[in-house]
């Protein structure tokens, strides 16, 4: 079957509640079918890839005969929650289109990209180039089992084409040369047996007191991280990265408007507030959870803690000190479980010693996004984390070209998620504009 239109096919892959953390029954497997009946009419050799505790993970493939380059394509179909529902002003799961802005869940982050991806190929027409697609659905819950499933296959590939991060403003296209990674903890603390009545306030401990009290020590007033040790080992910025942040100061938008809020944390000077989280390390409280609309004194309360690393730290010790901090600072009336769930290793490109192939291919998608967008893509590192991208880097050996296209204010993982219809109309004229090349024999 031929491609739909692509207003169509996005229309009917926004559609599918394709939540990783808790989708209706069958439409993870719906979705991946769907991703593979398209890349099959694009003549891919397409199948749905089981690994056990997973959701299904789509490959596809396409060899030709002396190809000039080996490309492997990645995107993941999975979504964050809608929730809360009744902030969204359109139904998440249907796309909706107003003012030449696209709005649903998926439509920025990852879908739309990844759509306009294969579109991209699709326009070019295949050929010069041999192409591995991998598509999974556990992006969003840290890719627990995708791991797994690259030591499985036998990949080589001169480079990894990701369109899964950000730009600074719309329609000034980026490529992310870094990215901090991500530790996550959950812990809980237990004070009693069983919840009491509230009467016995002030005579006995409360969890969730205890909890924030030990949350608020892992920050001082001005909100650095307290846990000694926790900046260590950072490799600075370059004056040229600096430079690049600079530039972002002439936006049109302001930072802190177009993140949604009135101020943004000026911790570390001169390192711009715009650019801390390229550069810097953060600890972040991202959830408290305990007692409930009862009147009572809770025996437990847990909350969730994510650090983001930067280049040259490595998890493992940022790990041990935060643990130890916890520890130390937990009084001992109250007994604490704490867990490290996840955690993945910084990445960065090292333009010093790239091979001649990848480093070729990065200038030919630096060229085809300025055409694209009219102008040079910036090179910046980013605040969040991809998994994968280390995985790629560990078991592949392949280091990743990340083409960011999104801007900080298209809600991404909140209500409202949107993104342009031109930006992802100049996405989809990049990719064709790049895969063109294979074909016209400018790389080599």
């Amino acid at each position: 079957m031929p491609l739909p239109p692509f207003e169509d096919f996005l229309t009917e892959y926004i559609a599918l509640k394709s939540v990783s953390l808790a989708s209706p029954p069958g439409v993870m497997e719906k979705t991946a079918r769907f991703l593979v009946n398209h890349l099959q009419a694009m003549d891919f050799s397409a199948e749905i890839v089981s690994v056990p505790g997973a959701h299904p993970i789509v490959l596809a493939r396409w060899k030709v005969a002396a190809p000039r380059a080996s490309l492997l394509l990645y995107g993941h179909y999975d979504v964050q929650p809608a929730d809360p529902l009744e902030k969204w002003k359109t139904d998440p799961y249907q796309l909706t289109i107003v003012d030449g802005v696209a709005y649903g869940r998926g439509v920025a982050d990852d879908k739309g990209p990844l759509a306009a991806m294969l579109y991209g190929l699709a326009d070019a027409g295949m050929g010069g180039v041999d192409i591995t697609v991998m598509i999974e659905g556990e992006e969003e819950i840290g890719s627990p089992h995708f791991a797994e499933f690259l030591r499985s296959q036998e990949i080589v590939a001169d480079a990894t084409i990701i369109a899964d991060t950000g730009s600074i403003c719309d329609n000034m296209p980026a490529l992310t040369t870094g990215l901090r990674s991500i530790i996550s903890f959950k812990l809980t603390l237990r004070t009693g047996l069983r919840d009491l009545h509230s009467g016995f306030g002030g005579a006995l401990p409360n969890a969730i007191h205890e909890l924030t009290r030990l949350c608020a020590m892992l920050h001082d007033e001005r909100g650095r991280v307290t846990v000694e040790g926790f900046y260590e080992d950072i490799i600075p910025p370059t004056d040229k990265e600096r430079a690049t942040f600079q530039l972002l100061e002439k936006c049109e938008i302001p930072f802190p408007r177009a993140m949604g809020t009135r101020t943004v944390a000026d911790l570390f000077p001169p390192i711009l507030p715009r650019s801390i989280h390229a550069f810097m390390p953060s600890l972040e409280i991202n959830g408290i959870h305990g007692g409930s609309e009862k009147t009572i004194i809770p025996a437990e309360a847990s909350a969730n803690i994510t650090a983001r690393i930067v280049k040259g730290q490595k998890p493992q010790k940022v790990a041990r000190l935060v643990e130890q901090f916890i520890r130390d600072h937990t009084p001992d009336y109250a007994d604490l479980t704490l867990a490290m769930e996840r955690f993945s290793i910084p990445y960065a490109i090292d333009f010093q010693n790239l091979a001649p192939k990848f480093l070729k291919l990065f200038q030919h998608m630096e060229q085809s996004t300025g055409e694209a967008f009219g102008q040079k893509p910036l090179h910046l590192r980013e605040g969040g984390s991809i998994g994968v991208v280390d995985a790629f880097k560990t078991i592949c050996g392949t280091d990743s070209i990340l083409v960011g296209v999104v801007p900080p204010d298209a809600q991404i993982h909140s209500p409202n998620e949107h993104i342009s219809v031109e930006t992802l109309s100049r996405t989809r004229r990049l990719f064709g504009l790049f895969f063109r090349k294979f074909k016209c024999g400018s790389v080599r």
